[in-house]
């Protein structure tokens, strides 16, 4: 995780906690090695989700498992985000 979650709650008591996953690995392409690097936004919705986040701050390891979708906020450009189903501490 490379920043700490911040957690609103919507109009009907629903906590939204949004934070950033950094991620970094090796992986094949055409049969060469290719370093991966990336940062994307995941969001937790719900009580239960927002359990497995107890503890989790800027450095932990993770893994998150989810769907991805689109966020667009506030007129900028468009943008992939990971809506989490689960969480696990490594």
């Amino acid at each position: 995780m490379s920043r700490d979650p911040q957690t609103r709650k919507t109009p009907a008591g629903i906590p939204i906690t949004r934070f950033t996953l950094a991620h970094e690995s090796a992986q094949k392409e055409a049969g060469l090695a290719r370093q991966v690097e990336l940062k994307i936004v995941v969001i937790v919705t719900g009580k239960d989700l927002q359990a497995q986040l107890t503890g989790v701050t800027t450095g932990s390891s993770i893994t998150v498992k989810g769907f991805l979708n689109k966020s667009v906020f506030r007129g900028q450009d468009v943008k992939l985000v990971i809506h989490a189903e689960s969480i696990t501490k490594e």
